[in-house]
């Protein structure tokens, strides 16, 4: 039988060849790690400062409920006047509506619930990382 198959020299060659592009590839994949880590921080910093202004845009409003997964505050214009203010999940954010005010981009998904004097927000990311914070309001 003549059979015929790799020998000692060309499997040699092929081992040499791989762990060649291994090598050239390895600051490549590093590079991806980098970017992974920077991509994670920079969706907690878009966040922290989506929750800072959540916290501020409430300072000045009164709260009324939360229903249908929105919150409902009220802003007064004078003493007998006031208007309406909807926090809600659009379209991977957090915004304000009355117009259209982003307030927390790369939002996958939001739960709203009151807590005795307070508001239990949940939000996942769109990385997939779950936060969850607490808002204080006025009545």
């Amino acid at each position: 039988m003549n059979r015929r198959g790799f020998t000692l020299w060309e499997c040699l060659l092929a081992l040499i060849i791989f762990s060649g592009s291994l090598l050239l590839f390895q600051p490549f994949i590093e590079g991806l790690n980098t970017l992974q880590v920077r991509e994670r921080k920079s969706a907690f910093n878009n966040f922290q400062v989506g929750k800072i202004q959540l916290e501020i845009e409430i300072e000045s409003l009164h709260f009324k409920e939360v229903k249908d997964n929105k919150l409902y505050f009220e802003k007064s214009i004078t003493k007998t006047v006031s208007q309406p203010v909807v926090f809600e999940h659009y379209r991977q954010m957090i915004r304000r509506t009355k117009g259209h005010q982003p307030i927390m981009l790369q939002v996958e998904k939001v739960e709203f619930s009151q807590v005795q004097e307070m508001i239990r927000v949940e939000v996942m990311l769109e990385d997939g990382q779950e936060e969850i914070f607490f808002l204080f309001y006025k009545k």
